[in-house]
């Protein structure tokens, strides 16, 4: 078979795919994405807090603020969710939206947030860094000038 039937071959196929709405991911690509914010997930409490939201990103635009306490996804809530599932339901394929209940101050509020690729170097899973300890200077006590 030479490369030129191949290619009809493939090019067929794809075709009769589409034409019986099997999907494929070659004309479909898929990213995973998730909502682009840090959060804190308290595991004794089972409370979700957005830590930071970057101002660039989807979640800044759809209105989310660090504070906010997420209470449901997608109307399943958090606190009857595996830390896993709610990874899950977070993530999902780029473009697609996630609704999220939060509490701000006291108020209920319903955000939709856009899912936007991963960060370079993220994973979508990757922990706020712990809040920095008041004290000395890394470098020792130089003062810099």
């Amino acid at each position: 078979m030479n490369a030129t039937t191949m290619t009809m071959r493939f090019v067929l196929g794809l075709l009769a795919a589409a034409a019986l709405g099997l999907g494929c991911s070659v004309l479909e690509p898929s990213w995973e994405g998730s909502v682009g914010a840090v959060l804190r997930y308290n595991k004794d409490t089972r409370a979700l807090r957005v830590d930071r939201v970057p101002p660039e990103g989807k979640a800044a635009a759809a209105g989310l603020k660090p504070g906010d306490q997420i209470v449901a996804v997608d109307g399943k809530t958090v606190d009857q969710m595996t830390l896993d599932e709610i990874l899950t339901a977070l993530r999902g394929p780029v473009g697609t939206t996630a609704k999220l209940t939060v509490i701000r101050d006291t108020k209920t509020l319903e955000i939709t947030i856009e899912r936007s690729p991963f960060a370079e170097g993220g994973s979508g899973t990757q922990p706020a860094p712990a809040p920095k300890k008041e004290g000395k200077k890394e470098g020792g006590d130089k003062d810099e000038k």
